[in-house]
């Protein structure tokens, strides 16, 4: 999968971060009050190529559901 700039950077802050950030983490990450949809649409493409993982959970917000991102470590064949 060749990856557009917009997949790499997200891509690049998930690696650096070495664990779980939530959207709005993101978001600040990149120097914006919130992803936009372009955003949340790259990062949806990460995860359907399994080069981050999602996941959603409803229980962390009061509000709503929460989604949060990871780097997904490449599996090592031998």
């Amino acid at each position: 999968m060749a990856l557009t700039d917009r997949q790499q950077k997200l891509l690049d802050l998930l690696k650096a971060n070495g664990g779980w950030m939530r959207q709005q983490d993101l978001a600040r990450a990149l120097g914006k009050d919130r992803l936009s949809l372009e955003d949340a649409t790259a990062l949806d493409r990460l995860a359907d190529h399994g080069l981050v993982i999602m996941e959603i959970a409803d229980d962390l917000a009061p509000g709503g559901e929460t989604v949060r991102y990871r780097f997904s470590q490449p599996k090592v064949r031998t």
